[in-house]
């Protein structure tokens, strides 16, 4: 997924954005008192969103999760980000398996870093592709440019 701003922005903002749709399937998953991590009552559940106690094992998933959203954060770049210059997401298979999806983030042509988590990875890419009715989803703008990318890319 290729984001450049129509406008000059922040890292802070693009970073931001994606963080916000990314908790809020994280809460309808997993519910908010995983989002919080402590079991106290979180904003945003709304409906949808899971509120039956969570197995140990989905406990354990939850908070890898909440560990690779904030290596996730850290990954943006902190400045100024102008037109011209572009974020790059790509996620990938690390081995052959279907569930070993990591996300490589790539900022104006240089390497930044990966977050080694396929709920962080195939959430960031679902997010984009998703419904603008979708609370915390892009524009509409957005998502019918990054389909008519990939429209593109695939008849080529």
């Amino acid at each position: 997924m290729r984001l450049g701003p129509v406008r000059n922005t922040t890292g802070t903002h693009l970073r931001d954005g994606l963080l916000r749709a990314l908790n809020k399937q994280f809460v309808k998953e997993f519910g908010a008192r995983a989002a919080a991590g402590s079991g106290a009552a979180v904003e945003g559940g709304g409906p949808g969103a899971r509120d039956a106690p969570l197995s140990e094992v989905d406990q354990l998933v939850a908070a890898r999760i909440r560990r690779s959203l904030l290596d996730f954060k850290t990954q943006f770049p902190a400045g100024a980000v102008r037109v011209g210059q572009t974020l790059l997401l790509v996620a990938r298979r690390r081995t052959a398996r279907p569930d070993d999806i990591v996300l490589d983030l790539h900022f104006d042509g240089r390497y930044v870093g990966t977050v080694a988590d396929p709920w962080i990875a195939s959430r960031c890419m679902e997010t984009y592709l998703s419904s603008g009715d979708t609370p915390g989803a892009p524009s509409p703008q957005l998502r019918d440019r990054v389909l008519t990318g990939l429209t593109n890319a695939a008849t080529v």
